[in-house]
């Protein structure tokens, strides 16, 4: 029988979109949206895709026909062949599958094989793509966002890349060329098969290795460097809850799992992202009603582990502490509890990369050299201190495939430099060459990076680059939790292959092995500070204002200039009276990955970067920041200049459209309208109202608006609004705002 075209061809017919004026649909790493069904109201009788651009959400239709587009470039293209196996996995938030299934639908009636890896987390399906040598993966998630929000990121065949600026034009254009109705009436003629349980395997022994655990033995035995680790481990309901916890109970530690059920609440009261921006959690922030914390079941059951063995835990006899993941993954948090003080440090991807780094050079010359690198998002301290410690540093854009893209240039030239002239690998030193090239290209192209390192791969076996060190990247590493090591995984082949993916289960093993060591000759006393802090901190705040037009936040735009002109009177007025006697330069970094980030940078006569203040658009999530890092003591001036600028992009770049920011703007008049009937002053923040109170102020907005995530994205991450004894108050910044509002 004839199969039907496949190709994005077939989707070139009458009802294809009009020209629309987007260049990439995607952000940091994919794409992701608040979620609804096709017959929802709000879709309004939109097209997916215009549903998906106009009004911000997520449909399964959109997910099947953005997943067919790129399947179908990938068989057009020739990266792919029709029956080829596409590995696809997902996280738990989506219980209905609805939107699973259109993603298989999409895959098979581009005419790839789906391989259906089940709940996994996202390393996990790309390992199991390299591993099982598939022509792609797909993972349905969106990441450490609500549960109302879902999205997709694609790997390509070599190696775990993700895809690139170049990749993600192809792809937009593909979609927007495209017709949803001559998809939507395509047939499925590819395979299905169910491999989860090959992939958890897979993944299991990976974690288990020692190359990659950094633990003593050969699994199944049980290392002792953990046998004295009690650990609750926190999912966030996500893809690692039956997965975590087992294996690091065969690692040796004493687990205690939390937030592991599959109901589709991902990411709520739990979860990395909780903790962002907090270093300290008191035991008052937990356990008092109005504690920001007060419903985070993880630290609730860490003070109680923490305090059943304070004794022990001040004695040096056992170690209480936290592993805290993200809904699909990838990202890790730790959290100790001090016994000293009766209180938990939160280490983020900074402290962690750097307990890590040194672990690295204990163990070995070999790392000397080799490149740290951190997002702009991290404390400038941790690069110095990596610097200090013999590594080579480096800055990147946000996105932890930009981070990835520096790992693999490293493997690229130590490929290059292994292969010699009178041996049959010398035609590598050409591949690796042009591999390179592509690496250092701003507009980087991933699918013939891509290809090029799967010619690699298939010239000549890298059995010696799985030696330590012998790639010179140790760490890459995001403030955020992703953190990037080298590892080796076995193919369903034998084969082995170094590998680069960010691994929150494989960077919560490493940091606790390194960390374990680290303690061993340390007096109970002081291994509180020792683990918060592995490096001297300088000063690192971020700023948010959510629900913005971020189109308008673009090079060169007046938003962006405006920020610009703020942000340099700021620092340039403020560096006058904090350093009169020390010249520094103001200036801006260019970062060719991210040309609409606005990045200031002070330098001073040594050229040493003092101050990093950026201002840019979230890839992942409704929002515009500020981001302010430094010298601990510039902290005050830089967090006037981040709140200066924050509250200008409160002021001109709100969308008043938006259904939260309709909402939200609901919110703080009604609190502003009980304050003054209170007759309190503004700073106090006034009456406060109870979260029963404000579901019935939004009835109308009920079935757009989840009250508990905007109430969180008020509170914890705008800082509009404060917990007070009875219910919600304005904060200064959320009465600013309020009046702010009453004036337009």
């Amino acid at each position: 029988m004839m199969q039907r075209r496949t190709d994005t061809a077939s989707a070139q017919q009458a009802g294809a979109e009009p020209r629309l004026p987007v260049d990439r649909l995607q952000g940091t790493d994919g794409i992701r949206r608040q979620t609804a069904l096709g017959g929802d109201p709000r879709v309004g009788g939109l097209t997916p895709l215009r549903a998906y651009l106009e009004r911000d959400l997520i449909t399964e239709q959109f997910m099947e026909f953005y997943c067919y587009c790129h399947v179908a470039s990938l068989i057009e293209s020739g990266a792919a062949r029709r029956g080829d196996a596409i590995v696809v996995g997902y996280d738990p938030r989506d219980p209905s599958r609805r939107f699973v299934e259109a993603v298989l639908a999409g895959v098979r009636k581009a005419g790839a094989a789906v391989v259906d890896v089940g709940i996994l987390p996202t390393p996990a399906v790309a390992l199991y793509m390299v591993a099982r040598n598939a022509a792609g993966a797909i993972v349905i998630t969106a990441s450490h966002n609500g549960p109302d929000q879902n999205g997709i990121k694609l790997f390509l065949a070599a190696q775990g890349l993700k895809l690139f600026p170049a990749d993600d034009r192809r792809l937009t254009k593909a979609v927007c060329g495209a017709s949803n109705d001559a998809v939507a009436a395509l047939t499925c003629i590819g395979d299905y098969l169910d491999e989860h349980a090959e992939a958890v395997e897979v993944f299991r022994r990976f974690c288990l290795d020692p190359r990659n655990s950094w633990l003593d033995g050969d699994a199944p035995a049980v290392p002792d460097e953990l046998r004295n680790l009690v650990l609750v481990v926190d999912t966030a309901n996500g893809a690692l809850s039956e997965l975590a916890a087992p294996i690091l109970a065969e690692l040796g530690a004493q687990v205690i799992p939390v937030n592991t059920s599959l109901c589709g609440e991902v990411n709520l009261n739990s979860g990395v992202a909780d903790l962002e921006g907090t270093a300290i959690i008191t035991a008052a922030m937990v356990h008092e009603a109005e504690g920001p914390f007060a419903k985070h079941e993880a630290l609730r059951r860490l003070f109680a582990e923490g305090r059943q063995r304070r004794a022990a835990v001040q004695a040096g006899e056992v170690r209480v502490a936290a592993a805290v993941f993200d809904a699909d993954g990838d990202r890790f948090y730790a959290v100790e509890y001090d016994a000293v003080q009766d209180r938990l440090l939160v280490l983020s991807g900074d402290e962690i990369a750097c307990h890590q780094a040194a672990y690295l050079r204990r163990h070995g010359e070999a790392w000397r050299g080799a490149l740290f690198v951190n997002t702009v998002e991290s404390d400038l301290n941790a690069a110095h201190h990596a610097a200090a410690l013999g590594f080579s540093t480096a800055l990147t854009g946000v996105g932890d495939k930009w981070l990835l893209l520096r790992a693999w240039r490293a493997y690229l030239r130590a490929m290059a430099e292994a292969a010699k002239p009178d041996q049959p690998v010398w035609e590598l030193v050409e591949l690796c060459r042009l591999a390179d090239a592509l690496t250092t290209d701003p507009d980087v192209d991933g699918a013939r990076l891509s290809r090029l390192l799967t010619q690699i791969a298939a010239k000549a076996a890298p059995a010696a680059l799985l030696q330590p060190g012998a790639i010179p990247f140790a760490i890459g590493s995001e403030e955020t939790g992703h953190c990037i090591t080298a590892g080796v995984a076995r193919c369903l082949d034998g084969r082995e292959l170094p590998v680069f993916l960010g691994n929150g289960l494989k960077s919560a093993i490493n940091t606790f092995a390194a960390t374990q060591r680290l303690l061993r000759d340390c007096e109970p006393r002081r291994r509180p500070a020792l683990l918060a802090h592995p490096f001297a901190p300088g000063h690192k705040r971020t700023f948010y204002a959510y629900y913005t037009r971020k189109a308008e936040f673009q090079r060169g735009s007046p938003a962006w200039v405006a920020v610009e002109e703020l942000l340099r009177r700021q620092l340039a007025e403020g560096l006058r009276l904090e350093r009169p006697q020390e010249p520094c330069t103001v200036r801006r970094l260019e970062f060719p990955e991210e040309p609409d980030m606005l990045y200031l940078g002070v330098h001073d006569a040594a050229e040493r970067l003092l101050v990093g203040v950026f201002a840019r658009n979230s890839g992942t999530e409704e929002k515009t920041g500020v981001n302010v890092r430094g010298a601990a003591e510039l902290a005050r001036l830089l967090d006037a200049a981040g709140e200066e600028a924050l509250r200008l992009l409160l002021r001109r770049l709100k969308d008043a459209s938006h259904p939260y920011a309709r909402a939200e703007r609901r919110i703080l008049a009604h609190l502003a309208r009980l304050a003054e009937a209170a007759g309190e002053q503004a700073e106090a923040g006034g009456a406060g109202c109870d979260e029963a109170a404000l579901q019935a102020l939004l009835a109308e907005e009920r079935s757009e608006v989840n009250l508990g995530r905007l109430l969180h994205e008020m509170e914890a991450r705008q800082g509009l609004l404060r917990r007070a004894p009875r219910g919600y108050a304005l904060t200064e910044r959320g009465a600013w705002y309020a009046t702010t509002l009453g004036g337009e």
